[in-house]
């Protein structure tokens, strides 16, 4: 009650929030790795705003990294085995989506956008089957790979400005690559993007008598 109470005051009474919200567009350079547990990314802002993102991937289940081979063909049978592409030449691939979590903190943005939020997250990978041969080599697996994603930023979940936005975020074109522990893979030159709102309606809807009544 008390979130959604602040988020009506600054809503109604100033008009920040949806002044300065809209979209915002930055870059990351992400570090980590899938072939580790947690499977887990994280890396600073580099362009567009100061801050920070990141996201782990749930695997549950999935065999220890003690067994590089074991952890790999789980995760390539699993999720990429079923859905090969070859109906475009010069594009054979695998594509598969894992459900994960992003965390995302703006510490120096555009006003309206400062804050974290965290939530749900499915990127899809596509790995490229580059010699088309139908078999993902390690030199595939290690090589220049892709991960998109999209997410949802939830009312009263973030911090700071975030607090009272919504909207949705996403990284688009990433590479990424598998090598084996102990390497790790690097994401350089990443991008990403969150378009942000108000808060509903709901909040919006409260009267200046409403909040006049709440300092009596």
């Amino acid at each position: 009650m008390n979130k959604v109470i602040a988020c009506a005051i600054v809503i109604t009474v100033a008009f920040p929030v949806s002044a300065l919200a809209g979209m915002l567009f930055f870059g990351w350079e992400l570090t980590g790795t899938i072939m580790d547990s947690p499977a887990e990314y994280s890396g600073a802002m580099t362009w567009g705003a100061s801050g920070s993102f990141g996201f782990v991937l749930d695997d549950t289940g999935w065999p220890d990294p003690s067994n590089q081979v074991a952890r790999w063909d789980h995760i390539f049978n699993t999720y990429f085995a079923v859905n090969y592409d070859n109906s475009t030449p010069g594009a054979y691939n695998w594509k598969g989506e894992i459900d994960g979590w992003y965390t995302l903190e703006f510490t120096s943005a555009p006003p309206g956008f400062n804050g974290s939020v965290a939530g749900e997250f499915r990127p899809e990978i596509t790995l490229r089957d580059i010699d088309e041969d139908g078999i993902f080599d390690p030199f595939e697996r290690e090589g220049e790979n892709l991960i998109n994603g999209s997410f949802t930023i939830l009312c009263n979940v973030g911090t700071g400005e975030l607090e009272c936005q919504r909207g949705t975020g996403s990284m688009q074109n990433n590479y990424i690559s598998f090598p084996y522990l102990p390497a790790t893979d690097v994401m350089p030159n990443g991008s990403g993007s969150v378009n942000l709102f108000a808060c509903p309606s709901a909040n919006e809807a409260t009267s200046w008598g409403n909040i006049k009544a709440l300092y009596r």
